[in-house]
């Protein structure tokens, strides 16, 4: 397993996480500071989370499938998740930057 979804594992036991509806809500109040969707959710469900992360400026990010998200944080069928911590999002946005430095290396 990667960092980044090592990462989302301890922040998913820390509670750090939310999902589904309450995820939309948390948006809208600006709970969450961070929103990341698998690469493989489906197109309306993907336009919906990002047009409202946008909408309400939070960072949106795509990364792996949903079967590895569902695995690293004990959900099943997870594609769509956020985070309420903003230092663990801060790690994770140094995290996916450290992702994409090394694959702009190679």
């Amino acid at each position: 397993m990667d960092k980044i979804l090592s990462f989302l594992g301890l922040l998913a036991k820390a509670g750090e996480i939310v999902y589904g509806e309450v995820l939309l809500n948390s948006i809208k109040s600006k709970k969450v500071y961070l929103v990341i969707s698998a690469l493989d959710t489906g197109k309306s469900n993907k336009k919906k989370y990002q047009d409202k992360s946008k909408f309400y400026e939070i960072d949106f990010y795509e990364y792996s499938t949903k079967e590895h998200l569902s695995k690293a944080v004990g959900k099943e069928n997870c594609s769509v998740l956020g985070l309420k911590s903003k230092n663990g999002s801060a790690k994770l946005k140094a995290l996916f930057k450290e992702v994409n430095d090394e694959k702009q290396q190679l």
